[in-house]
């Protein structure tokens, strides 16, 4: 019986290969998710106070309704 020290050498190699491979491609998929961020536009940001007023009931009341229709209206017109 004849025994080839290369062939074993080789199934050792790719298999750590194959455990490098992995690892790589798990630390990459966690760093991607560590740095993740959600930015939003400046356009955006500036609607904020707007939304917080919603919450609060601000805008159910009808003269606020019709300032800011009339507002509205106005910067439509130009």
């Amino acid at each position: 019986m004849k025994i080839n020290p290369t062939n074993t050498y080789n199934k050792i190699y790719e298999e750590k290969e194959k455990k490098k491979d992995m690892e790589s491609k798990e630390d990459t998929s966690v760093s991607a998710s560590k740095s993740d961020k959600l930015e939003l536009s400046p356009e955006a940001l500036k609607f904020a106070p707007i939304k917080e007023k919603i919450k609060q009931g601000f805008y159910e009341n009808e003269d606020v309704l019709n300032k800011i229709s009339e507002k509205l209206l106005r910067e439509i017109e130009g």
